[in-house]
């Protein structure tokens, strides 16, 4: 039996096909397609850019009013992010108040250390031209970080928040 010319099917020659992977269905026959997809896959990044802009209202109405910002979380919510008081926390090493400044936040300077790490890792990531994916080290050490220091800020009580 002689083999006849490859045929391409409908969804290869459709304009909604992107992926050119045959695993991939994101063509009109396939899950993400349509209309309706398509606004539903735009969802997080509009959901993003509104929280950006009310993190952005958030700190302006704070700072023109000379004080440092709060929370967000501890300002709506009454519970403090695992990050509140880091600000606070530097000013006070600064000055050389070390109790004070654990007492704010007790993980400022390990935060400091991990977004460091982080911030070389995603330069050499760009220089090399690879993806910008954080490593396994970095993975686990930031959601474990943050959990510990959310942990610290219940322990240390809500004076220090």
């Amino acid at each position: 039996m002689a083999a006849g010319p490859i045929r391409t099917s409908r969804l290869t020659n459709n304009r909604h096909f992107r992926s050119g992977r045959p695993d991939v269905k994101n063509g009109p026959a396939g899950v993400l397609s349509g209309p309706r997809w398509q606004t539903l896959l735009r969802f997080p990044g509009i959901l993003g850019t509104l929280a950006f802009v009310f993190y952005l209202a958030w700190n302006i109405r704070w700072l023109a009013a000379g004080v440092v910002p709060p929370s967000i979380l501890l300002g709506v919510f009454g519970i403090p992010a695992p990050t509140t008081g880091m600000t606070r926390s530097t000013l006070a090493m600064l000055d050389g108040n070390w109790d004070t400044a654990i007492l704010w936040n007790p993980f400022t300077l390990p935060f400091c250390l991990v977004l460091a790490w982080t911030v070389i890792e995603v330069f050499a990531n760009l220089l090399r031209r690879q993806r910008l994916v954080l490593s396994k080290p970095l993975t686990v050490a930031w959601p474990a970080m943050l959990l510990a220091a959310w942990i610290a800020k219940f322990a240390i009580g809500p004076q220090w928040w």
